[in-house]
């Protein structure tokens, strides 16, 4: 799956079998919140991020019917290892709508603000994947880019 700006030579792919994932661990949580983290690579010229692995929730997250906190425990180690053996990295962050559309909340936008600034993530432009809906059903995705002011929405390319 690929997500584009129209305007802007910026894109995200989603490697065979990632957004599959996503959605067994939506119906794993189903009627609760879930998600986890993005982790690959940009291109050499830095346009195209490319999601090549993601998580579940880490064991310290919390679900609820309309929140999710996304847990710490052992992505630090999972990051860094990943680092050495294959030099991908963290990309961003991706959660589930149970039955709703994948809008961005207004916590889920400070939240990527705040990632986006936080020195500590070295990510200056996090990806949101948000999955809504039903995951058993009909569900639907959104995919965004947080820049240091703005987010910007991208285009499925179908």
């Amino acid at each position: 799956m690929i997500f584009y700006h129209e305007h802007l030579p910026y894109s995200v792919v989603f490697e065979e079998n990632i957004i599959a994932e996503m959605l067994e661990l939506c119906k794993e949580k189903m009627p609760l919140e879930t998600g986890g983290i993005l982790i690959g690579k940009y291109s050499e010229d830095g346009t195209k991020a490319i999601v090549r692995k993601n998580t579940g929730p880490p064991q310290d997250s919390k679900h609820g019917s309309h929140s999710f906190y996304r847990g710490i425990k052992d992505l630090a180690l999972l990051l860094s290892n990943l680092w050495s053996s294959t030099g991908e990295f963290y990309l961003g962050e991706w959660h589930f709508h149970p039955n709703s559309w994948p809008i961005p909340s207004l916590t889920d936008k400070k939240q990527m603000k705040m990632i986006a600034n936080d020195t500590r993530y070295h990510c200056p432009e996090p990806i949101l994947y948000i999955i809504g809906g039903n995951p058993f059903a009909q569900w639907n995705s959104s995919c965004h880019v947080f820049l240091e002011r703005e987010s910007i929405k991208l285009i499925e390319d179908i």
